[in-house]
């Protein structure tokens, strides 16, 4: 996970507990505005190692170097394809229960905008870990 030019230092707790809860390995940032302080440590919530562990470039094509060798970027991209497929069956079943349980239309109209959204966020980075497994093969 790269991060350009972050300028809140809560950001990096909480990218930070994302880079872990998605089985991520690292943390990096370009042309930092700051540091990691006492709220990102408490923002990290069980990604401390993550946190401690940032690595810092002073441009972005320096990080994308790392990236060019190919490092883990196919295992990630296999690993969001196989999140974006579980996520799409968790909104699948949530639709199927929202429209099983919930008599109110206005409260279904809510909550399935609500879901489609989620499901498009997943969508999206699925989309970014294509592209990103697209550019390591074709240069790697």
């Amino acid at each position: 996970m790269v991060l350009v030019r972050p300028w809140n230092p809560a950001n990096l707790g909480s990218v930070a507990r994302v880079v872990k809860n998605f089985g991520l390995r690292s943390l990096s940032l370009v042309e930092p505005a700051v540091a990691a302080d006492e709220e990102s440590g408490r923002l990290a919530a069980g990604a401390d190692d993550v946190l401690a562990a940032i690595t810092r470039f002073g441009s972005l094509a320096e990080a994308l170097a790392v990236l060019e060798k190919g490092e883990h970027v196919r295992e990630l991209a296999a690993r969001v394809d196989q999140l974006e497929r579980e996520a799409d069956r968790v909104h699948q079943d949530a639709i199927v229960a929202l429209f099983d349980d919930e008599r109110d239309p206005i409260v279904v109209i809510k909550w399935k905008e609500i879901l489609d959204f989620l499901e498009a966020a997943t969508d999206r980075c699925e989309d970014v870990a294509n592209l990103l497994e697209g550019v390591v093969v074709k240069h790697g």
